[in-house]
């Protein structure tokens, strides 16, 4: 295989079977004062209340916004993208859900990735007009909206993202029957070698794991400041294509690890 997903609560597990008597996992932990303490040999947290941590150096894995830079008064640069991304967990029935796919439309991929034998998890990077007229069309109607997605020829849903954007302008959503439709258009011309290489289809969308988030590049002007290393989104943030800002964070964790 080119690469490998895991949940993220298969690596907190792993953390804590591997790093046992090294590693202390503090949960609904908050880091209220960072302070470098006199003669700068070591950096102390305050995690709540009079609890403080010290230790030599302080890892800034703390995301976009991160504390551990501005501590570090370390400047970042970059610009938002003219784009959002739209996130929810699918449901569906797959014999064998083992294989990410990835489509690229003209405003965005949209992308597959699973979690499991009938879940995955869906970013679908968009205009901030569609991803806000996709999160309004609620759980049943965005289900059919995404397999039309990864399904329906580029006219044909450039058609209906346009019907999506005039129904929002409206102050409504659009008739779910219209989008069952398309979709049954789509299942009745689709082959049986076609469907092979596609998705499975959607069955269902969880409401609450329903999103959207603005995509934007950063770029610290150092990963390194006093008694302080950056590494992830807080050193730099790109489109989340295909998984390189994750895989950039690891790797900035392996050489941190190496050095």
């Amino acid at each position: 295989p080119m690469a490998r997903m895991t949940e993220n609560t298969n690596l907190q597990r792993k953390i804590e079977h591997d790093g046992r008597g090294r590693v202390v996992i503090a949960e609904r932990s908050k880091v209220e004062e960072m302070r470098m303490d006199e003669g700068g040999r070591s950096v102390a947290l305050r995690c709540g209340g009079d609890r403080w941590v010290r230790g030599g150096v302080v890892v800034g894995a703390d995301g976009y916004n991160s504390p551990v830079r501005a501590f570090s008064q370390i400047e970042s640069f970059g610009h938002a993208y003219d784009t959002h991304a739209v996130v929810a967990t699918l449901r569906h029935s797959a014999i064998d859900n083992r294989t990410a796919f990835q489509r690229f439309l003209p405003l965005g991929p949209i992308a597959f990735l699973p979690l499991g034998r009938d879940a995955t998890t869906m970013v679908w990077s968009t205009s901030p007009a569609l991803a806000s007229a996709y999160k309004a069309l609620g759980a049943e109607r965005l289900t059919t909206m995404v397999n039309l997605g990864f399904f329906m020829d580029e006219p044909g849903l450039a058609e209906v993202n346009a019907q999506v954007l005039a129904a929002q302008e409206r102050g409504t959503t659009v008739d779910a029957s219209t989008l069952d439709a398309k979709w049954n258009d789509v299942l009745m011309s689709l082959t049986a070698e076609q469907a092979k290489s596609l998705p499975p289809p959607i069955a269902s969308i969880s409401p609450t794991s329903i999103a959207s988030f603005p995509l934007k590049l950063s770029h610290a002007e150092s990963y390194i400041g006093d008694r302080t290393v950056l590494v992830g989104d807080a050193a730099h943030t790109v489109h989340p294509l295909a998984g390189q800002g994750l895989n950039m964070g690891l790797a900035d964790v392996k050489v941190l690890g190496e050095v």
